[in-house]
């Protein structure tokens, strides 16, 4: 069942309140040793340290970013992404010149 945030009221997982009080009050634990990153989600700094190449670019290994979007997301959620992103780009008016 959600958790109600006592500061907001949002409605979140119970295992994801802790890590979303910390962005109230701008309290940052992970943090990159490569840079000055920082973030509330462990999660987070996870997926910029293996995503980033630390000089201002992100990796463009295609396989690399798919395994870490679908764990960041999840299969299921990215699909349905994929699924609107090619039903906005297959219309008619974007083959006309």
């Amino acid at each position: 069942a959600p958790v109600a945030c006592l500061l907001c009221d949002k409605k979140l997982k119970f295992k994801e309140i802790s890590e979303h009080i910390h962005e109230h009050f701008s309290y940052f634990p992970y943090r990159c040793n490569d840079c000055d990153f920082k973030s509330s989600q462990a999660s987070e700094l996870e997926y910029h340290i293996y995503f980033k190449e630390h000089n201002g670019v992100e990796s463009v290994d295609q396989y690399k970013k798919q395994e870490v979007e679908e764990k960041k997301y999840g299969k299921d959620e990215l699909l349905k992404k994929k699924k609107k992103k090619m039903k906005s780009t297959s219309s008619f008016s974007t083959l006309l010149p």
